[in-house]
This record gives structure tokens, C-alpha cells and sequence, in this order.
């Protein structure tokens, strides 16, 4: 294993990076959609009721399958695995962000307008960062797990470390396999420790210990 790490690392970094790309643009994408949306149903039960169960059919699509079913749309690449990977995290995204709002106690909103606070104010400073904490735990779902399907991106010639595993898996080169998976592993419980310790700061913040 030492002596391929030895002669592969470069292609392991640019495979890293290639991830964290695909990683990144689909969690950047979802979050701006899912924000929204989700503040907006968070106020609406009844349009929420209905598109909930279209976001958890979605969810529940295989995701080579899902992969599969656009390629003759949008060919093969980084374009269908990122609509595939935001298609996925939406779900994740959009419910807790519509948890975090309704679980924002009206008397703190009705405190801050008291106050004086404007409409924004009362949106920033007191309704999104009482839901943050909530908020990030779906953020913090979502991500590692478009870590792991974006493995099978690769499948489609998205790029990143699945790549490794296919290429593995083709030639017979377990090494390769085992390697891909250990970095996949390694970038998926970095990404969770970083956001589980942001979502501890934000609850920290709330509870006035920060």
C-alpha cells in the first residue's frame, strides 16, 4: 500500500480535489435552494405536505439508476451527477431547515419585534440563528452523504475518488480499492467532525456560553 501511495499520490490529490469540488458546488447549489424553500414552507404547512413527499420520492431513487436517467439529457460528466447530488440533498436540506424555523418559539419573535428590531432583523438575528443549529445538522447530514454518492459519480465520468475504486475494481487492483476507500472515509469524517463542532458552536452561542 506504502509503495503505491508512493507512486500515486499525485493522482490521489487531484482525485481529492476533484471531489471536494463536486462536494462542495453540490452543497453551495442546495443550500441556496434549499434556504429558501424551506423558510417559505416552514410558514405554509399545507404546500409543505405536498412537497415533502416528492422531495423523499426523489430521495429514495437508487443513485446509479438516477445517474443513469440523465444521461441522455445531459450526457455524461459533472452536469448530471451535480443536478442528481442537489436532486438528493434537497430533501435533507429543505426538512430541516423547515424544522429549525417552526421550531423557533413566537415569543422570541415576538420579543425582538417589541424591540424595535425591522423585519430582516427579527429574520437574521433572531428566526435563522435560533434554527442554525438545526439547520447545520441537516447541512452536516447532507454533506457527508453527497461524499458518498458522488463516489459513484464517477461511474458517469463526473471525476473524483471514486474513480479509484472503479479503476480498482476493472483491473483486479484491490490496492487501489482499499486506498480510494480510505481516503473516501477519511474526507467524509473530516467534513463531519468539522460541521458537528460548528453546530456545537451555534448551540453555544444560543444558550449564551460563547
Amino acid at each position: 500500500m506504502l509503495t503505491y501511495l508512493s507512486h500515486n499520490w499525485g493522482m490521489i490529490l487531484n482525485l481529492t480535489g476533484q471531489h471536494i469540488l463536486i462536494t462542495g458546488l453540490t452543497i453551495a447549489i442546495a443550500t441556496v435552494i434549499a434556504w429558501p424553500l424551506g423558510y417559505f414552507f416552514a410558514s405554509h404547512p399545507l404546500l409543505n405536505r405536498f412537497i415533502m413527499p416528492i422531495l423523499s420520492l426523489i430521495y429514495t431513487i437508487p443513485s446509479l439508476a438516477f445517474f443513469v436517467l440523465l444521461i441522455p439529457w445531459f450526457g455524461l460528466g459533472l452536469v448530471p451527477a451535480l443536478i442528481a447530488l442537489v436532486a438528493y440533498t434537497l430533501f435533507v436540506l429543505v426538512r430541516n431547515t423547515i424544522v429549525g424555523y417552526q421550531q423557533v418559539a413566537p415569543s422570541i419573535v415576538e420579543t425582538a419585534r417589541s424591540l424595535g428590531y425591522s423585519r430582516w432583523e427579527v429574520f437574521l438575528k433572531f428566526k435563522t440563528l435560533y434554527a442554525l443549529p438545526t439547520m447545520l445538522a441537516g447541512l452536516r447530514i447532507a454533506t457527508t452523504s453527497t461524499i458518498g454518492i458522488a463516489t459513484i459519480a464517477s461511474y458517469i465520468n463526473a471525476g473524483g475518488l471514486g474513480t479509484m475504486l472503479f479503476n480498482g475494481l476493472n483491473q483486479n487492483n484491490y490496492t487501489e480499492v482499499v486506498v480510494g476507500s480510505l481516503v473516501i472515509s477519511l474526507f467524509a469524517i473530516l467534513v463531519n467532525f468539522a460541521l458537528a463542532a460548528l453546530q456545537n458552536r451555534a448551540l453555544a452561542y444560543i444558550n449564551g456560553e460563547l
